[in-house]
């Protein structure tokens, strides 16, 4: 959001007046291609056209709207973020989904990634005993097997 001010420079000596400046609703491009009728510009003094005079127009505005305008911010504590000037609430709210999302996304992540080793190992035990409880459920079946075969041959009905 940006706000134009209407300057006027105090005559001769060209000392920016901001108490007096006021805003404007207009951008660069109404001043470039579709100027108010009847508007003429001016030179501006010398020492404006120096670096150094530049930075002290911007400090004296810094200071004049720090200490006679407001902004209304939204926060969110939850995830450090502060609305932007011209964002209003709803919008604000969906940046706030969306940027919960990212999080959580990145935190499963982060968890899927500190687990997964784990996981793996428990997955290769997994494998392993079940591998070694076929072993002897395969094993028992044999002998129970074997047994029924000795019995039956020595003792037939």
């Amino acid at each position: 959001m940006a706000i134009f001010y209407a300057l006027l420079l105090q005559a001769g000596n060209g000392v920016a007046c901001w108490e007096e400046a006021e805003p404007i609703d207009i951008t660069p491009d109404d001043i470039l291609y579709d100027p108010e009728p009847d508007t003429q510009f001016h030179q501006l003094p010398e020492s404006m056209n120096q670096q150094r005079e530049f930075t002290r127009l911007q400090k004296d505005l810094e200071t004049h709207l720090y200490r006679n305008r407001s902004v209304t911010l939204l926060y969110s504590s939850v995830l450090k973020e502060y609305s932007h000037p011209d964002e209003s609430e709803r919008e604000f709210r969906m940046r706030l989904t969306q940027a919960a999302r990212e999080k959580r996304d990145e935190e499963v992540d982060k968890l899927t990634k500190k687990y997964e080793k784990s996981l793996r190992t428990l997955e290769n035990k997994l494998r392993r005993a079940e591998t070694k409880l076929d072993k002897k459920k395969a094993k028992a079946s044999s002998r129970k097997q074997d047994s029924y075969s000795v019995n039956h041959g020595l003792y037939p009905f």
